[in-house]
């Protein structure tokens, strides 16, 4: 008998759904990971925008930690999202607790770009951003192995 996680892993109490929905799931997912990758970058376009007489140089210069943290969780974000796609290529059928630990996976990479702009804009002395920041790639971290784990431990 298994946690009923996911394809493979069911038990009396859990009923596995169809593939279909799985594909629907990862779809969705994409969608979420393409938004907060966008989310990630708007800040930088606003402060783009408001150049007025600066030069390109001095707004890098200005914007170099924002650059970085933009970077950063850009490239978190896909390698999230590609941990993400391997493991659903693998699901055939899935349950409430898949769906739910997705929801919960979703929800730290949606927030990962508002964790990214209270690092970046929080005074150097406040660490409460910082944590925040890896406080959330953590969770998502953990998330992804949570899956993976499930499923694995079950087959």
């Amino acid at each position: 008998m298994t946690d009923g996680y996911c394809a493979g892993v069911t038990s009396d109490k859990t009923e596995a759904e169809p593939s279909m929905g799985v594909e629907r799931i990862a779809f969705f997912s994409d969608a979420v990971v393409a938004i907060a990758i966008t989310l990630v970058v708007l800040p930088l376009v606003d402060a783009a925008r408001d150049l007025g007489g600066e030069s390109v140089g001095t707004f890098l210069y200005r914007n170099t930690y924002g650059l970085i943290a933009a970077a950063s969780s850009f490239f978190a974000i896909t390698i999230f999202w590609m941990w993400h796609h391997r493991f659903y290529q693998k699901v055939t059928a899935y349950t409430a607790s898949l769906l739910w630990a997705n929801a919960v996976w979703l929800a730290c990479i949606v927030f990962l770009p508002v964790a990214t702009v209270v690092n970046v804009t929080t005074d150097a002395a406040d660490r409460v951003g910082v944590v925040l920041y890896l406080g959330t790639l953590t969770t998502s971290i953990a998330m992804g192995g949570f899956r993976r784990s499930s499923r694995q431990g079950g087959a």
